[in-house]
């Protein structure tokens, strides 16, 4: 098994819907870029995804698990 690629994505709503209005400038971009990034892994067919995130994952018609650690650092 050999890594195919790999993304760093900034998270926002305006990703899932570019059409709402009054998004921050470069909401266009991002959104094309994560589509991009979204067509990259259809397109090489990855026996394995890993997704890295500190929300939740929201995936449709796959199977995911989420796993979660906690650590509280003391200041």
């Amino acid at each position: 098994m050999v890594l195919i690629g790999c993304s760093i994505l900034p998270h926002g709503s305006m990703i899932l819907d570019p059409t709402v209005l009054d998004l921050p400038s470069g909401s266009d971009e991002l959104h094309t870029a994560a589509k991009y990034v979204g067509d990259y892994l259809r397109d090489h067919e990855p026996d394995i995804v890993v997704l890295a995130t500190p929300h939740g994952i929201n995936i449709s018609d796959s199977i995911g698990q989420f796993v979660c650690t906690y650590r509280q650092i003391d200041r």
